[in-house]
């Protein structure tokens, strides 16, 4: 009911039932309500603006400095597909700050505040949660001039912590500082001969293979390189190279695969395999590098291999889904290079191919192609996130273990061949083009 009141000295005295009371009042006027005293037709007013980066996984504050009155102040967070639109509340999220997820991606984001003792709510401006690109940066002078580069990794110990990128014409190249700045190896010692892959095994060692069926070891980081004298692969290409279970695997064309227990030093050719002569295009060991025994192959024609004893025995795995689709290669959730404790990791592997074919099962194909029909060069997995890149320039990432994929990258005139996203993120293509990229942003 209407309350009897009284203006005096800049408020509102208030006569109820229970006695007076005082109050101020926007426009002077107030009423009783269950003993309650509230101004009539205080309308809230003023500005919302959310702070915080909109990026999955970041947190969103709502800063309410500018809206009008005093009072507690209520949140109801909202999702919407299009602008100008408040679209839907999201459940439970009634604070102050709101975690954005992956169900943001590509939603427009806002907060609708209340405030006790007003009428009328204030919504803040729309804000895409997640963008369509990751924040790819060009490094000024690759050192490989316009030959493709088409490997790239990241490894080593305190100050021997680096990448290393490897491509045609038997060009190498290190970056100790992130993939900002890229310094050329003198002499990779493969001449003119292309180099196809590269892998870091612990300590100062990496091993490097190309076409012509070479190989050749580095113990000092990359600086040096000396040759092995025989590799087993005669003169056939070798496509791929890994390390783990204290040993490492190399394969090529012509379904050749060899092993190496002594640093790369020396190789054993790994005669008995399901791929027969179709070439062999990745490796992986799947588990802990220096905990597991099991490794995976892939090949082409839709053809898989997979070893529970470290390489020495393969038993064919088919991936159906591939068909006769070339499968590119096959990547595993590896822990992070240097720490030979961490276990925190969830550990599984994906495989991808020609056509944009992903795979994270045997058996299913990731119903959206996140690269189109672009093929899938290459996959990598870091803190949480897979990052897969191919040709086109095409690029996507998954946050909940392969999943569910967005494209992030349009069109581009060059192919990425292979990313490392371990630390900043290094992917290395055709035409000597080195990228680097720090995190996920937004563009809104």
């Amino acid at each position: 009911m209407k309350a009897n009141m009284l203006r005096m000295f800049g408020f509102i005295a208030v006569l109820t039932t229970i006695g007076l009371l005082f109050v101020v009042c926007d426009n002077n006027i107030a009423s009783e309500n269950d003993n309650n005293v509230i101004c009539e037709d205080s309308y809230l007013t003023g500005t919302v603006r959310l702070s915080g980066n909109f990026i999955v996984g970041e947190i969103l504050t709502a800063d309410t400095e500018h809206l009008s009155g005093n009072g507690t102040v209520f949140y109801k967070w909202n999702r919407a597909d299009e602008v100008d639109v408040v679209g839907t509340i999201i459940i439970n999220e009634n604070q102050e700050t709101y975690k954005l997820t992956v169900s943001d991606i590509g939603k427009h984001i806002t907060v609708t505040v209340t405030r006790d003792g007003y009428s009328g709510s204030v919504t803040s401006g729309q804000r895409r949660a997640v963008a369509n690109c990751l924040n790819w940066r060009s490094v000024t002078n690759s050192t490989f001039g316009n030959s493709d580069i088409n490997s790239v990794a990241y490894g080593g110990y305190g100050s021997k912590v680096r990448y290393i990128a490897v491509g045609n014409e038997g060009k190498m190249a290190i970056s100790i500082n992130g993939g900002l700045i890229w310094n050329a190896v003198v002499n990779s010692s493969f001449g003119i001969t292309n180099i196809k892959s590269i892998a870091w095994g612990g300590d100062d060692r990496w091993v490097a293979v190309g076409n012509e069926g070479m190989i050749a070891i580095s113990t000092d980081g990359g600086e040096t390189w000396n040759q092995v004298i025989d590799s087993t692969f005669e003169t056939k290409t070798i496509n791929c190279v890994a390390w783990g279970n204290s040993r490492w695997i190399a394969v090529g064309n012509d379904g050749k695969m060899a092993t190496s227990m002594d640093d790369g030093e020396s190789w054993n050719a790994i005669i008995d395999n399901p791929f027969g002569t179709s070439n062999i295009n990745g490796v992986v060991c799947l588990g802990a590098p220096w905990a597991l025994g099991r490794w995976g192959a892939v090949g082409d024609d839709g053809k898989a291999a997979y070893s529970h004893d470290g390489g020495k025995t393969w038993y064919d795995c088919g991936f159906e889904q591939f068909g006769m689709s070339n499968i590119n290669g096959v990547a595993f959730s590896n822990p992070i290079p240097g720490n030979k404790t961490n276990s925190t990791y969830d550990y599984y592997s994906i495989t991808y191919g020609n056509d944009g074919k992903i795979s994270k099962s045997k058996y299913a194909l990731i119903e959206e192609r996140p690269l189109g029909t672009s093929n899938v060069n290459s996959m990598s997995y870091w803190n949480g996130y897979w990052i897969a890149v191919g040709d086109n320039g095409k690029t996507a990432y998954s946050e909940n273990g392969g999943i569910n994929w967005y494209n992030i990258g349009g069109d581009n005139p060059f192919g990425i061949n292979s990313i490392n996203s371990v630390n900043r993120g290094v992917a290395v293509g055709s035409g000597g083009k080195i990228m680097y990229y720090s995190r996920l942003l937004i563009y809104y």
